[in-house]
Parts: structure tokens; C-alpha cells; sequence
């Protein structure tokens, strides 16, 4: 302001003109960069994007496959959407919202916790990424066979048709990824995701026992075609005195009735008020029946 005093009314016209000029030009360019396409992101609001769309996957597509083929539903007489599912003959189209909320979706966002966890030097964002993407490929295998795992999710480097690696080759990059990702975990630190976390709320108690769980249950399916494999994974288990999810700690998001922010099943079947598109099916009905 000083500076400004000392000079004659012509100089403070003049710095005026340019200082207005000097801010139009700024605020012009500005128009170019879409809010909506940041490009930086803070891990709190990445993670609970990966979390939802693994959800949505699981709780919306893959459990009407797997509702129908087990015969807990039915497609409803009166509609047609599913029609291929009880006819077992479903269609690539049928299954591609599932397979690109768990690849170009949930893999993308935990890729990206992992690597700007890894930059902040916050480990337990990075646990909790790496074992929600060690859970999102174990979906995808088990529902798919072979997939996309060793080139996936690499498009930065220039990998845009990553290749299906054998499902063995994928279980063992899943068992080698849980263990980086409880090895990442520091339950004495006050660094960790809350309310950002839609699953355990932060608390890597759980998300150790929820990764020792899927352990476990990666031991179990492989232990008929791989039998040394998993014996010697339980035994490990066993022998770190691994704790395992118990009764009301299951992983899941608690979902709402506010609009969007409803179960995913809920809002496609019955908040949408049109035909409901599955049933109760006869065969699981009489199964429950019998056991009453």
C-alpha cells in the first residue's frame, strides 16, 4: 500500500486496468477445468466410491444370478429381463455392469488409495485397499473363471487388453495380496479412515480379521485341487494365531432409505414401482417349509 501512495492517479488507473485484465484472463482459462473431473482426490472420498461399487456389484447383479440359479427366485412370469438366467443361457451383455463396476470402477478407485496412500505415508488406507482389491478379484474369479489379474488395471501403462491369467495363477495372487495387505495394517495408529470407511468404520481390528477370514476361505476352495497348498496356508493361520470375522461383524454397508442412497436390489426392483422382475421361487419355499 505504500508502493500504491507514491505514485500519480495515471499509475493507479493504469495497474487497475491491468490487474482487472490480469484477472479476466485468469478466471477465462478457469472455465476449462470441470469440477466434476478433479484432478486430484482426497482418499477419503475415493475409498467409499471403490466400497459402493464392489457393493453394488454383489448386492444388486451377482446376487440375481446367483438368487435364480440357486432357486431362492424366480423370474416373474409377467416380466422377461431374466428369462436367459432360468434358461441358463445367459448373454455376455448380461453380466457387463458387474465386470465394469469390479474392474473399471472399484479396481481403478483402490488403485488409486493404494498409491496416494502409499505417497501420504498412511498405511492403513493402503491395507484397507489392498485387501478390499485382493476381495474384488476373488468376486470376479469366482464368478467369471480366468480374468484379467497380473496387466489389470494398468491402462497409465499403457495396458488397455490386459490378458486372463488361469484362475490357479489368480487365487495365488490373491493369497500373496491379503498377506501384503494385512502386513500393511498398524493398529496402533491414530491415521485411519472413519466415516469414510463404509464397511468397518476404520477399525483394522476388523479388516484384520475380515482378510484372515478371506484367507481361509481361499484355503478351503482351493484345498481339493490343491491340497499342500492350503494345508500349509491353515497351518500358518493357525500358527500367527489368526482371529476370524465373528457374529455381527460381517463386511457390509449399511444402506438407507434416502433417495441414492438406497440398497442397490431395493432401488432397481422395488423403489422403481414397476413389475417386480424376480420371485420367490416354488423349490426354495418347499426347501424353507420342510425345515420349519
Amino acid at each position: 500500500m505504500n508502493f500504491l501512495k507514491k505514485i500519480k492517479h495515471i499509475g493507479i488507473i493504469t495497474s487497475a486496468v491491468v490487474l482487472t485484465f490480469t484477472s479476466c484472463k485468469k478466471e477465462f482459462f478457469d472455465i476449462n477445468d470441470n469440477p466434476n473431473s478433479p484432478k486430484t482426490v482426497k482418499l477419503s472420498e475415493v475409498l467409499p466410491t471403490a466400497q459402493l461399487a464392489i457393493g453394488h456389484a454383489i448386492g444388486s447383479d451377482l446376487k440375481v444370478a446367483g438368487g435364480l440359479w440357486s432357486q431362492y427366485w424366480a423370474q416373474n412370469f409377467a416380466a422377461s429381463q431374466y428369462k436367459s438366467y432360468d434358461q441358463y443361457n445367459i448373454s455376455a451383455d448380461a453380466q457387463r455392469q458387474a465386470w465394469n463396476l469390479l474392474y473399471a470402477d472399484a479396481l481403478t478407485d483402490l488403485n488409486y488409495v493404494i498409491k496416494l496412500g502409499t505417497a501420504e505415508a498412511k498405511p492403513n488406507y493402503v491395507a484397507i485397499a489392498t485387501i478390499l482389491k485382493a476381495y474384488n478379484f476373488q468376486v470376479l474369479t469366482d464368478a467369471y473363471g480366468n480374468v484379467p489379474f497380473s496387466e489389470a488395471g494398468k491402462g497409465d501403462e499403457g495396458i488397455f487388453s490386459p490378458k486372463y491369467d488361469d484362475q490357479k495363477d489368480v487365487y495365488n495372487g490373491i493369497i500373496a495380496m491379503l498377506k501384503d495387505g494385512i502386513s500393511q495394517i498398524d493398529l496402533t495408529s491414530a491415521v485411519h479412515p472413519e466415516a469414510d470407511d463404509f464397511i468397518y468404520h476404520g477399525d483394522m481390528h476388523l479388516w484384520l480379521k475380515f482378510a484372515n477370514t478371506t484367507l481361509l476361505k481361499i484355503y478351503l476352495r482351493i484345498s481339493q485341487v490343491d491340497p499342500a497348498k492350503a494345508q500349509a496356508g491353515l497351518a500358518e493361520l493357525k500358527a500367527t494365531g489368526a482371529e476370524f470375522i465373528d457374529e455381527g461383524e460381517t463386511a457390509k454397508i449399511d444402506y438407507y432409505t434416502a433417495g441414492g442412497n438406497t440398497n442397490p436390489l431395493y432401488a432397481s426392483y422395488v423403489a422403481l414401482s414397476t413389475t417386480r422382475n424376480i420371485v420367490a421361487n416354488s423349490t426354495g419355499i418347499k426347501a424353507f417349509t420342510k425345515l420349519s
